[in-house]
């Protein structure tokens, strides 16, 4: 099981408690992973962000990763690699890899880029959205996909 410490750069107390923590570890090989502390998307905003998918999907009769392709590409959200020979290769991006702010910024470009290629879809408002429209709306979608 992986710990979890939180360092605060430049802070004798938190300096010390982690170096406490590495002198109680076991003998044996380890991986420090250092990473910028920063908040997360929430569960919220997940929900959300793939409810909105299941309501175009269902309208399309579109799979969502197609759906998803399109828009990624018409916002830029990939990254493009370069392999040894020089062969370039797309790679779409995550939404678990956003904080909440750069979630936001997704979930509005989502819904607006929904509101000009769907305008007779209607989508709720998050605050809207009631657990009960989450269920509805993924029985939709299942239902349209199952090809009963």
């Amino acid at each position: 099981m992986p710990k979890i410490l939180l360092y605060k750069a430049n802070d004798e107390k938190s300096h010390r408690m982690v170096g406490k923590e590495l002198a109680s570890m076991p003998e044996g090989s380890y991986v420090i992973k250092i990473s910028k502390n920063r908040p997360v998307r929430s569960l919220g905003q997940n929900a959300y962000f793939h409810m909105v998918w299941n309501i175009y999907a269902s309208h399309t009769g579109h799979y969502i990763d197609e759906l998803k392709k399109e828009f990624y590409d018409k916002i830029g959200f990939y990254t493009v690699f370069e392999d040894k020979r020089g062969k370039q290769t797309k790679r779409y991006k995550s939404s678990k890899d956003c904080d909440t702010s750069e979630m936001t910024s997704l979930i509005n470009q989502q819904l607006q880029w929904g509101r000009e290629e769907f305008p007779e879809v209607i989508v709720p408002r998050q605050e809207d959205a009631t657990y009960l429209q989450y269920i509805q709306i993924e029985n939709e979608y299942e239902r349209v996909f199952s090809g009963f």
